[in-house]
């Protein structure tokens, strides 16, 4: 249900959305468990497809003995929990544990390094970090320690961290001190799949051939893994029993029509497709799929219940049929209500309301159909970077790229390239006197960040440039760089203090 435009747009002053009381919901105390209590909750398979499961009984009994432990630390409800980890049952448990006692659950990758973890983790100063001492990827085993003490060294508000020693296990762990979401198929009585191994290297069918030992009804990928599918040319259904599936998920970036087509033709031909986005912030979809609906190949469906969605022109006015800014006019259920220590909501204003004033713009561009009523995604509207379905905050490469004596400056911006399956990310740097971008500091740079950020955060190509445009108020001007690298029109230049720079980006437009 979407409410009439007369309600207000954005949170009140006590940080809850208008027309909810202020009131906490913890989704783990409204379980169905009692229904479900014996079947399985979740499957894991490895890269051998070796199958560890967990029932709801002890998904009950693990989240009550692990959030009795979170009280026993003094975890309230006015503390954050973080973890370091893979995509496990035990990460699922201490997520649950975490808002089982009203506190609030932050998480990073363990494939992010230290620099990108802290980046995170000190914005909202856990007191709990959970983690583990090694993974597996590719076959090969990785050590965390070395990670680890980097990233507990710079979090004085950590007060004690536990780390997993046996991913099969929730209560094998050393404590240490020191100074459309997966929850509506739980309260369906649905079981969660997970595989956390490389899903193309060194068997590029893994991921099919666990849907099929599964049985999995339904599956989830990123858009750019079909997309790797299709460049493989497989009949995966005539290798694999997959006559299970009926729901097919995309996300993370925009599923390309082709890849549509492949899914129905190859993977499974009565299967609904649904390509979905939303946002990590939102904890949800703005649109996806509907079983009620036809697919129209390279569109969502439908926009999703209690979504006020529009796409907005550069005046804010409503479109359609052509490209405009994905906004939402009034209040969702899950609007987050504020940024953690923002208690100006100075941070969420500006992240949210600032485009267009008292309205929701979620930082992408898209096209709603008239005709289908479905939309069309179409990539990120703001500076921030898109790499597979990963949102990626510029400052986190300049954090490592200005570290280097050899550059005077440095700006950032992605770059949307047709027939490819994700953003290029561009790196323009402004070299130091009587130094030149050579093929060996573009190495190590690449190095820096792939070892200080994550593999995600390496750039695709590095340029040199005489200048970096700025606004008058000393603000990088990404927006007006990525407008130009992917021959748009630029806005607003009256409000830079060096337009002449941009010329210099124009040279790297696409033809």
């Amino acid at each position: 249900m979407v409410t009439s435009n007369k309600t207000p747009r954005i949170v009140s002053t006590n940080g809850c959305s208008p027309f909810f009381s202020p009131k906490s919901v913890s989704d783990t105390q409204e379980f169905q468990l009692k229904r479900y209590i014996e079947e399985k909750f979740m499957v894991k398979l490895d890269a051998k497809c070796e199958l560890v499961s967990h029932t709801y009984s002890e998904l009950r009994d693990d989240i009550s003995r692990l959030a009795t432990a979170l009280r026993s630390f003094g975890i309230t409800s006015t503390d954050v929990v973080c973890g370091f980890l893979p995509n496990s049952y035990q990460t699922t448990v201490a997520m649950f544990a975490a808002a089982a006692v009203g506190a609030a659950w932050c998480s990073a990758s363990v494939d992010f390094g230290p620099s990108g973890v802290l980046d995170r983790f000190k914005q909202v100063n856990p007191k709990i970090l959970f983690t583990v001492e090694a993974v597996t990827y590719k076959g090969k085993r990785y050590d965390l320690k070395e990670k680890l003490n980097r990233i507990v060294s710079g979090l004085p508000s950590i007060k004690k961290v536990v780390q997993y020693n046996n991913l099969n296990s929730v209560m094998d762990f050393n404590m240490y001190e020191h100074g459309e979401k997966l929850m509506s198929f739980i309260y369906c009585g649905g079981s969660i799949v997970l595989f956390d191994e490389s899903p193309l290297e060194p068997d590029p069918h893994i991921l099919v051939k666990v849907a099929s030992i599964t049985k999995s009804t339904i599956i989830g990928m990123g858009a750019k893994l079909y997309d790797e599918y299709l460049k493989m040319n497989v009949d995966f259904k005539s290798l694999y029993d997959l006559k299970c599936i009926r729901l097919v998920y995309s996300t993370g970036s925009p599923l390309k029509a082709a890849a549509f087509e492949f899914i129905n033709s190859s993977i499974s031909p009565g299967a609904i497709i649904g390509s979905i986005s939303g946002g990590t912030d939102i904890i949800g979809c703005f649109m996806g799929c509907s079983l009620s609906l036809p697919v129209h190949p390279g569109e969502c469906q439908c926009l999703y219940l209690g979504m006020d969605v529009k796409a907005f022109d550069h005046s804010g006015n409503a479109v359609e049929d052509k490209q405009g800014e994905l906004v939402c006019l009034t209040p969702f259920p899950s609007m987050p209500s504020h940024f953690l220590g923002d208690t100006n909501y100075e941070r969420y204003k500006k992240a949210y309301f600032e485009r267009f004033d008292g309205v929701w713009a979620h930082g992408d561009f898209c096209q709603i159909n008239s005709k289908t009523g479905g939309v069309i995604m179409l990539g990120r509207s703001d500076a921030t970077l898109n790499r597979g379905g990963v949102r990626i905050g510029t400052a986190e490469i300049y954090s490592v790229v200005e570290t280097f004596a050899e550059l005077d400056d440095c700006i950032v911006a992605g770059q949307i390239v047709p027939d490819f399956d994700e953003e290029h990310i561009l790196l323009f740097v402004k070299m130091a006197e009587h130094f030149t971008l050579t093929e060996d500091l573009k190495r190590r740079i690449c190095i820096q960040i792939r070892t200080m950020m994550s593999p995600r955060h390496v750039p695709n190509a590095i340029y040199a440039v005489p200048d970096i445009p700025y606004t008058n108020s000393g603000k990088k001007v990404e927006l007006a760089v990525k407008q130009l690298i992917n021959g748009d029109q630029v806005t607003n230049v009256s409000s830079l203090r060096n337009p002449d720079a941009l010329e210099h980006f124009r040279a790297f437009k696409l033809n």
